[in-house]
Protein backbone atom coordinates (compact mmCIF):
# COMPACT_ATOMS: atom_id res chain seq x y z
CA UNK A 1 0.00 0.00 0.00
CA UNK A 2 2.24 2.57 0.66
CA UNK A 3 4.54 2.34 -2.63
CA UNK A 4 0.92 2.39 -4.30
CA UNK A 5 -0.07 5.53 -2.38
CA UNK A 6 3.96 6.94 -3.01
CA UNK A 7 3.60 5.69 -6.93
CA UNK A 8 -0.08 7.67 -6.90
CA UNK A 9 1.45 11.17 -5.33
CA UNK A 10 4.38 11.19 -8.06
CA UNK A 11 7.02 9.12 -5.15
CA UNK A 12 10.08 7.78 -6.35
CA UNK A 13 10.21 4.80 -4.14
CA UNK A 14 7.96 2.08 -5.91
CA UNK A 15 8.14 -0.33 -8.40
CA UNK A 16 6.07 -1.16 -11.81
CA UNK A 17 3.97 -2.98 -10.06
CA UNK A 18 3.11 -0.57 -7.95
CA UNK A 19 2.78 2.24 -10.56
CA UNK A 20 0.50 -0.06 -12.35
CA UNK A 21 -1.83 -0.39 -9.51
CA UNK A 22 -1.64 3.46 -9.27
CA UNK A 23 -2.69 3.97 -12.46
CA UNK A 24 -5.30 1.69 -12.08
CA UNK A 25 -6.80 3.64 -8.90
CA UNK A 26 -6.60 6.35 -10.42
CA UNK A 27 -8.58 5.46 -13.58
CA UNK A 28 -11.84 4.34 -11.10
CA UNK A 29 -11.16 7.43 -8.92
CA UNK A 30 -9.73 10.31 -10.96
CA UNK A 31 -9.20 12.75 -8.71
CA UNK A 32 -7.62 10.40 -6.10
CA UNK A 33 -4.16 12.33 -6.58
CA UNK A 34 -5.63 15.76 -5.34
CA UNK A 35 -7.18 14.11 -2.69
CA UNK A 36 -4.08 12.64 -1.16
CA UNK A 37 -2.21 15.53 -1.37
CA UNK A 38 -5.36 17.52 0.01
CA UNK A 39 -4.92 14.79 2.83
CA UNK A 40 -1.24 15.54 3.53
CA UNK A 41 -2.15 19.62 3.65
CA UNK A 42 -4.79 18.32 6.33
CA UNK A 43 -2.23 16.69 8.34
CA UNK A 44 -0.12 19.68 8.57
CA UNK A 45 -2.87 21.99 9.79
CA UNK A 46 -4.20 19.55 12.35
CA UNK A 47 -0.64 18.44 13.73
CA UNK A 48 0.13 22.58 13.90
CA UNK A 49 -3.23 22.79 15.68
CA UNK A 50 -2.25 19.95 18.49
CA UNK A 51 0.87 21.40 19.00
CA UNK A 52 -0.43 24.67 19.93
CA UNK A 53 -2.86 23.18 22.51
CA UNK A 54 0.21 21.65 23.99
CA UNK A 55 0.45 18.58 22.79
CA UNK A 56 3.89 16.73 22.80
CA UNK A 57 3.33 13.53 21.61
CA UNK A 58 1.87 11.97 18.23
CA UNK A 59 2.09 8.03 17.32
CA UNK A 60 1.30 7.99 13.48
CA UNK A 61 0.40 4.72 12.27
CA UNK A 62 0.76 3.86 8.32
CA UNK A 63 2.57 6.18 8.33
CA UNK A 64 4.07 5.54 4.44
CA UNK A 65 6.96 6.40 2.79
CA UNK A 66 8.32 9.87 3.61
CA UNK A 67 7.16 12.91 2.41
CA UNK A 68 7.11 16.82 2.27
CA UNK A 69 6.10 18.67 5.65
CA UNK A 70 5.66 15.39 7.88
CA UNK A 71 4.10 15.02 11.78
CA UNK A 72 7.38 15.83 13.29
CA UNK A 73 8.78 18.59 11.30
CA UNK A 74 5.53 20.45 11.72
CA UNK A 75 5.60 19.40 15.52
CA UNK A 76 8.81 20.31 16.01
CA UNK A 77 8.79 23.64 14.56
CA UNK A 78 6.16 24.62 17.26
CA UNK A 79 8.24 22.48 20.28
CA UNK A 80 11.36 21.12 19.41
CA UNK A 81 10.83 18.51 22.37
CA UNK A 82 7.86 17.18 20.54
CA UNK A 83 8.28 13.33 20.16
CA UNK A 84 7.04 11.06 17.24
CA UNK A 85 6.49 7.57 16.64
CA UNK A 86 5.80 6.42 13.30
CA UNK A 87 4.62 2.69 12.53
CA UNK A 88 4.17 1.11 9.39
CA UNK A 89 3.56 -2.58 8.18
CA UNK A 90 5.66 -2.46 5.57
CA UNK A 91 9.36 -3.20 6.42
CA UNK A 92 10.66 -1.28 3.55
CA UNK A 93 9.05 1.71 5.22
CA UNK A 94 10.60 1.30 8.42
CA UNK A 95 14.22 0.57 7.07
CA UNK A 96 14.19 3.73 5.01
CA UNK A 97 12.12 5.72 7.37
CA UNK A 98 14.89 4.93 10.15
CA UNK A 99 17.72 5.79 7.75
CA UNK A 100 16.05 9.03 7.07
CA UNK A 101 16.00 9.74 10.99
CA UNK A 102 18.61 8.70 12.73
CA UNK A 103 19.77 12.01 13.53
CA UNK A 104 16.27 12.80 15.10
CA UNK A 105 16.17 11.95 19.06
CA UNK A 106 12.85 12.74 19.55
CA UNK A 107 11.97 10.36 16.40
CA UNK A 108 11.07 6.57 16.82
CA UNK A 109 10.05 4.33 13.95
CA UNK A 110 8.96 0.51 14.43
CA UNK A 111 6.97 -1.83 12.58
CA UNK A 112 3.59 -2.30 13.36
CA UNK A 113 0.01 -3.45 11.85
CA UNK A 114 -3.05 -1.15 12.27
CA UNK A 115 -5.20 -4.43 12.13
CA UNK A 116 -3.26 -5.83 15.41
CA UNK A 117 -3.03 -2.55 17.34
CA UNK A 118 -2.20 -4.95 20.66
CA UNK A 119 0.89 -5.97 19.47
CA UNK A 120 2.00 -2.31 17.68
CA UNK A 121 1.83 -0.70 21.28
CA UNK A 122 3.36 -3.09 22.99
CA UNK A 123 6.50 -2.31 21.27
CA UNK A 124 8.96 -0.89 23.44
CA UNK A 125 10.22 1.82 20.82
CA UNK A 126 6.04 2.67 21.52
CA UNK A 127 6.50 2.20 25.78
CA UNK A 128 9.28 2.92 26.56
CA UNK A 129 9.84 6.60 24.16
CA UNK A 130 6.51 7.94 24.86
CA UNK A 131 5.34 9.06 28.09
CA UNK A 132 1.99 6.77 29.12
CA UNK A 133 1.83 9.12 32.14
CA UNK A 134 0.27 12.21 30.17
CA UNK A 135 -1.48 12.72 26.71
CA UNK A 136 -0.29 11.37 22.82
CA UNK A 137 -2.00 12.29 19.65
CA UNK A 138 -3.20 9.45 17.40
CA UNK A 139 -2.52 9.71 13.52
CA UNK A 140 -4.88 7.40 11.42
CA UNK A 141 -4.60 9.08 8.50
CA UNK A 142 -6.33 8.02 4.94
CA UNK A 143 -5.24 4.06 6.45
CA UNK A 144 -8.32 2.26 7.87
CA UNK A 145 -9.27 2.96 4.36
CA UNK A 146 -6.95 0.45 2.55
CA UNK A 147 -7.56 -2.26 5.02
CA UNK A 148 -11.13 -3.52 4.17
CA UNK A 149 -11.12 -6.47 5.78
CA UNK A 150 -10.20 -4.71 9.36
CA UNK A 151 -13.06 -3.91 11.92
CA UNK A 152 -11.93 -0.23 12.61
CA UNK A 153 -14.38 0.25 15.27
CA UNK A 154 -13.09 -2.82 16.78
CA UNK A 155 -9.66 -1.52 16.44
CA UNK A 156 -10.47 2.32 17.13
CA UNK A 157 -12.06 1.23 20.71
CA UNK A 158 -8.68 -1.06 21.03
CA UNK A 159 -6.09 1.51 20.64
CA UNK A 160 -8.31 4.42 22.78
CA UNK A 161 -8.45 1.99 25.69
CA UNK A 162 -4.75 1.75 25.32
CA UNK A 163 -4.17 5.15 25.06
CA UNK A 164 -3.41 8.10 28.89
CA UNK A 165 -6.72 9.28 29.05
CA UNK A 166 -7.25 12.58 27.47
CA UNK A 167 -5.43 11.78 24.21
CA UNK A 168 -5.89 12.76 20.58
CA UNK A 169 -6.86 11.86 17.59
CA UNK A 170 -6.09 12.81 13.76
CA UNK A 171 -8.00 10.65 11.13
CA UNK A 172 -8.99 10.34 8.07
CA UNK A 173 -11.03 8.24 5.20
CA UNK A 174 -12.01 8.20 1.87
CA UNK A 175 -16.05 8.63 1.48
CA UNK A 176 -18.96 8.24 -0.74
CA UNK A 177 -22.01 9.97 -0.90
CA UNK A 178 -23.97 6.36 -0.61
CA UNK A 179 -25.57 4.66 2.25
CA UNK A 180 -23.09 1.59 1.99
CA UNK A 181 -19.48 1.53 1.59
CA UNK A 182 -18.21 0.84 -1.36
CA UNK A 183 -14.90 -1.02 -2.19
CA UNK A 184 -13.18 0.53 -5.22
CA UNK A 185 -10.82 -2.83 -6.68
CA UNK A 186 -7.32 -2.20 -8.33
CA UNK A 187 -6.74 -5.71 -9.18
CA UNK A 188 -7.36 -7.17 -12.68
CA UNK A 189 -6.36 -10.64 -14.79
CA UNK A 190 -3.70 -8.41 -17.20
CA UNK A 191 -1.90 -7.18 -13.89
CA UNK A 192 1.91 -7.95 -13.58
CA UNK A 193 2.89 -10.68 -11.63
CA UNK A 194 4.27 -9.21 -8.77
CA UNK A 195 1.10 -7.44 -8.34
CA UNK A 196 -0.89 -8.19 -5.38
CA UNK A 197 -4.80 -7.85 -4.99
CA UNK A 198 -5.49 -4.40 -3.63
CA UNK A 199 -8.87 -2.54 -2.24
CA UNK A 200 -9.37 0.66 -1.46
CA UNK A 201 -12.87 1.33 0.99
CA UNK A 202 -15.26 4.23 0.96
CA UNK A 203 -17.20 4.58 3.66
CA UNK A 204 -20.14 6.87 4.22
CA UNK A 205 -19.84 9.82 6.75
CA UNK A 206 -22.49 7.95 9.40
CA UNK A 207 -20.10 4.90 9.34
CA UNK A 208 -16.65 7.42 10.03
CA UNK A 209 -18.30 8.88 13.36
CA UNK A 210 -19.06 5.41 14.24
CA UNK A 211 -15.80 4.60 14.15
CA UNK A 212 -15.10 7.92 15.96
CA UNK A 213 -17.53 7.17 18.99
CA UNK A 214 -16.30 8.85 22.08
CA UNK A 215 -14.04 11.00 20.29
CA UNK A 216 -14.76 15.06 21.19
CA UNK A 217 -14.32 16.57 17.53
CA UNK A 218 -12.99 19.94 17.71
CA UNK A 219 -14.90 22.40 14.97
CA UNK A 220 -15.82 21.66 11.92
CA UNK A 221 -16.49 18.34 12.87
CA UNK A 222 -15.63 16.04 10.02
CA UNK A 223 -15.71 17.33 6.55
CA UNK A 224 -13.75 17.05 3.37
CA UNK A 225 -10.09 17.41 4.44
CA UNK A 226 -9.89 20.60 1.94
CA UNK A 227 -12.18 22.43 4.58
CA UNK A 228 -10.63 21.63 7.93
CA UNK A 229 -9.52 24.96 8.95
CA UNK A 230 -7.79 25.84 5.35
CA UNK A 231 -5.22 28.34 5.46
CA UNK A 232 -6.78 29.54 2.21
CA UNK A 233 -9.92 29.32 0.75
CA UNK A 234 -10.12 26.45 -1.24
CA UNK A 235 -10.27 26.89 -5.10
CA UNK A 236 -10.99 23.55 -5.71
CA UNK A 237 -13.45 20.32 -4.51
CA UNK A 238 -12.38 16.90 -4.45
CA UNK A 239 -15.24 14.92 -5.77
CA UNK A 240 -13.11 11.35 -4.76
CA UNK A 241 -13.23 13.35 -1.02
CA UNK A 242 -11.60 12.55 1.81
CA UNK A 243 -12.96 13.02 5.33
CA UNK A 244 -11.05 14.46 7.86
CA UNK A 245 -11.20 15.38 11.88
CA UNK A 246 -9.40 15.77 15.21
CA UNK A 247 -10.56 15.77 18.24
CA UNK A 248 -10.22 14.11 21.86
CA UNK A 249 -11.00 10.85 23.34
CA UNK A 250 -13.63 10.86 25.62
CA UNK A 251 -12.30 9.71 29.86
CA UNK A 252 -12.12 6.22 30.03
Amino acid sequence: MARVYDALLRGKDNFAADRHAALLLQRRLPDIVLGGLENRHFLARAVAVLSHLGVDQFLDIGVGLPYANPVHEVAQRINPSTKVVYSDNDLTVVVHARALLAINDNVRVVPGDLRRPHALLRDPGVTEFLDWSRPVALVVTHVFDWIPAADPEAIMHALRDALPSGSWLIFSHATTSHSHSEQVDIGCPDAPPRSAPMALTLRPHHELLRIMAGVELLDPGLVPVVHWRPEHQPLHSTPCAIAGAVGRFGKH
